[in-house]
């Protein structure tokens, strides 16, 4: 039964990896328009209920939850909540070369909010793992998270550029005055701050 909990992790990995891609928001919004970014946006919401409720039924179906199970559990769900709140708020903010940049809801306290539900979700994977794998099953999945952190981390880059590119200097604010995914991780460059205060 063991195998199968790690099985059903490695599918999560997948999936989420795919997921990752698909949000990729400056590349949906250069190829697709928006309406893509709407659709992938309701499409890992989907995605991670459907992750939660298959894991809850394979643990508590064969009486294998541990307390750190429990945990893991309240980790995936903080991740579907925080998405769901993200997508929500990412509709009101306004995004305008005129008027600039103007968050709304969660985007206040962080840029990117989704990537931060991926980031808690994948914890939570690495967290079962440990529980239930051996050392080199859990180092192998670890890799590939690994690879989707790098590109959780390149892509909020990019993404931040063709906000800068796109509302200027109001995106420039926002950017160092609030978190990227956690605290203390604003992703700047000091230079670029002292810049934009002596401006």
């Amino acid at each position: 039964m063991l195998n199968l909990i790690i099985i059903y992790q490695i599918a999560q990995i997948i999936l989420l990896a795919a997921a990752a891609l698909l949000i990729n928001e400056s590349s949906a919004v250069k190829w697709r328009g928006r309406q893509w970014v709407g659709l992938t946006s309701g499409l890992m919401q989907f995605l991670y209920v459907w992750l939660v409720v298959g894991y809850l039924y394979l643990i508590f179906t064969q009486s294998i939850a541990t307390n750190w199970d429990l945990v893991a559990l309240f980790l995936m769900l903080l991740a579907v909540l925080l998405l769901m709140r993200s997508v929500t708020d990412k509709k009101n903010c306004i995004i305008d070369p005129e008027q600039g940049f103007k968050p709304s809801g969660i985007y206040r306290q962080l840029r990117h909010p989704v990537y931060t539900a991926l980031v808690i979700y994948l914890v939570a994977i690495l967290l079962i793992v440990a529980i239930h794998a051996e050392l080199t099953t859990g180092i192998l999945v670890a890799l590939p998270i690994a690879g989707i952190l790098l590109f959780l981390y390149t892509n909020a880059q990019q993404e931040e550029e063709l906000m800068e590119e796109t509302c200027g200097k109001s995106f420039l604010v926002y950017r160092y005055s609030v978190y990227a995914t956690f605290p203390l991780s604003y992703y700047q460059d000091s230079s670029e701050e002292s810049d934009l205060t002596e401006q």
